[in-house]
């Protein structure tokens, strides 16, 4: 089976189809798509040639945005924030003694 996508409906085979794989089975896994509504189809070779396209179907992708810093979970946040407030806390009752 060969994969094509294009960014609207497809109603016929031509040069602007985006080929995203060959396989021997009829699905595929398109990764790294940006948010939008992509249209697929599939055709079929053998030994006498390509078959025509098969139905168009649509896939609309929506990626999720996790708000937060880069790298740090909200937990490793609180834990560090807990820490800082502890050890200001502890300055200001037992403040250094200077010698």
């Amino acid at each position: 089976m060969i994969h094509y996508r294009y960014k609207s409906f497809i109603t016929e085979y031509n040069g602007s189809l985006i080929l995203v794989g060959t396989t021997s089975v009829s699905t595929y896994e398109d990764l790294g798509l940006d948010n939008g509504i992509y249209y697929y189809v599939i055709t079929a070779e053998n030994e006498y040639g390509i078959s025509d396209i098969s139905n168009c179907e649509s896939v609309r992708v929506i990626t999720e945005y996790e708000p937060g810093n880069p790298g740090y979970s909200i937990l490793m946040m609180l834990i560090m924030m807990i820490s800082m407030l502890a050890i200001i806390y502890q300055q200001k009752v037992r403040p250094l003694k200077s010698n």
